[in-house]
């Protein structure tokens, strides 16, 4: 009977040390970065986030309609018209070169 106890002692100690483990390289591991918030959207620019989430669209913005085509300027343009097209829009991951973002909603 001792030896029962004992072993059920032992498996749920493990259990509560995996448990710990897991929970804790989890929230190490979402702490690599922070995504900067922008009229409301989260915006990765060159990476993407590390949580898991559901592709909305793209969208593209024509630099010869732009004065400026600096990179705040492309990126203001694509926000804008992420939430235009894409009211339940969480985030954009932002191609600099290519002008254009991807429109995600994070997956709970």
């Amino acid at each position: 009977m001792k030896k029962g106890i004992s072993i059920l002692i032992v498996i749920v100690t493990i259990l509560v040390v995996l448990l710990y483990l897991r929970f804790n390289y989890t929230k190490k591991t979402n702490e690599l970065g922070n995504a900067n918030q922008i009229e409301g959207l989260t915006v990765f620019t060159d990476n993407n986030p590390i949580l898991e989430y559901e592709f909305l669209g793209t969208v593209k913005v024509d630099t010869s309609k732009l004065q400026v085509a600096e990179y705040d300027h492309v990126r203001d343009q694509l926000i804008i018209k992420a939430k235009t097209q894409f009211a339940n829009a969480q985030g954009i991951i932002i191609t600099p070169k290519d002008k254009k973002a991807v429109v995600i909603r994070f997956k709970n």
